[in-house]
């Protein structure tokens, strides 16, 4: 079936998100903030060792992202950090965020609690960036057993669970473009992306732990970085491999 991991990924978040959101509501706050820098330290340590594997496996081999590998990863995120100020995408998925909250009529909360904003963008970008969900929404065209996507619904549903406990229902909500971004990825896969090089991978993973990295700081309240405008980091070490 065609999409079917993305799907049962995107069911496993929304699940785990609601049901985070129910049980975030009888935590105290100050339990919920020592949670909150937990989860960020666990996310502090995907991105790193996301960005160290991504980085040994670009490194390995002899093509051009072997030899330069770190010089494109450097520019993926420099450049993708300037086209996403120019287009201000944190900007609009907060406004997207904030009418949702609207819409459900929840205000932000208790004093230190995030809005629905917030857990939206940040969730939606550590569940969207990295290789398992490219490679895994590639493998996720019908052809064959979707297994990657299996295992990151189950990862993914933990995530879930645990930050929409302290961030509330925008971590369920983050399903949605969880499940079009995997959809964009099958679609092109049927179309022209049968194989993707290890060494594109490996740079494609290492420019989207950093992004991960940067969630878990800002998470920590070390920095304040618009983290959904280094989305398009993500892809330019695919579009510079169609262009080499």
């Amino acid at each position: 079936m065609f999409m079917l991991g993305s799907i049962a990924n995107a069911a496993a978040i929304a699940v785990a998100g609601v049901i985070g959101s129910l049980l975030g509501r009888r935590i105290p706050e100050h339990i919920g903030k020592t949670v909150v820098s937990a989860v960020a330290l666990c996310v502090l340590f995907i991105g790193l060792t996301g960005a160290i594997d991504g980085y040994r496996d670009f490194s390995a081999g002899s093509s051009l992202f072997a030899e330069y590998g770190m010089l494109f990863v450097i520019l993926s995120i420099a450049l993708g950090a300037l086209l996403g100020e120019l287009l201000d995408i944190d900007r609009a998925m907060n406004r997207l965020g904030a009418w949702v909250e609207r819409k459900l009529s929840r205000g932000k909360g208790g004093e230190g609690r995030p809005s629905v904003a917030v857990g939206f963008v940040n969730c939606t970008i550590l569940f969207c960036v990295g290789s398992m969900a490219i490679l895994g929404a590639i493998e996720d065209t019908g052809a064959g057993a979707p297994d990657i996507l299996f295992s990151k619904a189950v990862l993914d549903a933990i995530s879930a669970l645990v930050m929409a406990s302290t961030m509330g229902i925008g971590c369920a909500l983050s399903a949605i473009p969880v499940l079009l971004y995997q959809g964009l990825f099958s679609l092109l896969a049927l179309i022209f992306l049968s194989e993707m090089p290890a060494a594109v991978m490996g740079a494609l993973s290492c420019t989207g732990s950093l992004v991960i990295v940067a969630i878990a700081l800002n998470m920590l309240g070390v920095t304040r970085i618009k983290t959904a405008n280094l989305i398009p980091a993500v892809f330019l070490p695919l579009l510079t491999a169609f262009l080499l």
